[in-house]
């Protein structure tokens, strides 16, 4: 900071508020420097609480003197970035999804633009999670999201739960788990992207272009406390609900694409991301 601001006169014009920086580390705004506390950034996780808090969510309750030390992984002592620094500020910054990088023949089973979606009422699986269920044994990994499912319905049938997997085993699922890793997830780019309906249990995180998508239309979101349930819940969505929601998620899946397989007429994440930030430079613009 002090290098460009005796360089430049544009980041002293506005305490490098209408400066934007894309982040793209695990979890993004939660490791930007104090000097970047103002301006617009760019991520993939959308947590609007300061790093400590991330898989600990019950702490919001605590005082704002933060932690203490509670969580080692951390320094959580009063005045560091862990416990004072939000990692994503609603009011400026974008949450943008990850970069999914499909090739040529997964582009190519992509519904086309304004094609009918065909649905399905058969399915091999009800729900479907590919990849770590844990993390070294840490709590906060997942937001403790994809160990409580794995210890409360690891012996549900209907279940896939870790693994290697591809797109093709997400389509031969009714629903499809996106929960957060390490930080930032890309479950959900993925269940989109395969017409899966996604299951979002993620506390406290906004999710991709939240502003803009309807995502109650092509998503479930729920809680932690609902988790024991899930089986249940699941299970209680109906054919039609189900097929509304898939045919929503063929209308909007290219909002969480970068590509562009059909062409540069057809809206992907980067026009979308171009969007969210003219409403901030609005929105910052009246302000200055």
């Amino acid at each position: 900071r002090s290098s460009s601001s005796h360089t430049t006169p544009w980041w002293n014009r506005t305490g490098g508020r209408d400066h934007v920086f894309f982040l793209t580390t695990d979890r993004a705004g939660c490791w930007k420097p104090w000097e970047l506390q103002h301006s617009m950034i760019i991520t993939y996780l959308g947590f609007p609480a300061a790093e400590a808090y991330f898989g600990f969510e019950d702490r919001l309750a605590w005082p704002p003197r933060g932690p203490q030390r509670r969580n080692n992984a951390y320094d959580t002592r009063r005045g560091s970035v862990a416990t004072e620094l939000p990692c994503y500020a609603p009011s400026k910054d974008v949450v943008v999804p990850v970069d999914a990088q499909i090739g040529d023949h997964e582009e190519a089973k992509l519904p086309r633009p304004g094609e009918a979606f065909a649905c399905t009422s058969s399915y091999k699986h009800l729900l479907f999670m590919g990849g770590a269920m844990q993390n070294m044994g840490r709590p906060e990994y997942s937001q403790g999201v994809r160990q409580a499912i794995n210890k409360l319905h690891a012996n549900e049938s209907s279940f896939v739960l870790g693994g290697k997997f591809t797109l093709d085993d997400l389509r031969a699922s009714r629903f499809c788990l996106a929960p957060s890793g390490w930080g930032w997830g890309w479950r959900l780019s993925l269940a989109m992207l395969s017409q899966c309906v996604p299951v979002i249990i993620q506390p406290n995180v906004t999710q991709p272009f939240e502003e803009l998508l309807p995502y109650a239309s092509f998503s479930l979101r729920l809680t932690k406390a609902e988790i024991p349930k899930l089986p249940a819940l699941l299970r209680a969505v109906t054919d039609d609900a189900h097929c509304s929601m898939q045919q929503a998620l063929a209308r909007y899946y290219r909002a969480i694409l970068w590509q562009k397989p059909f062409g540069p007429n057809y809206p992907s994440a980067y026009d979308l991301t171009m969007v969210t930030l003219c409403r901030r430079a609005r929105a910052l613009g009246a302000e200055l």
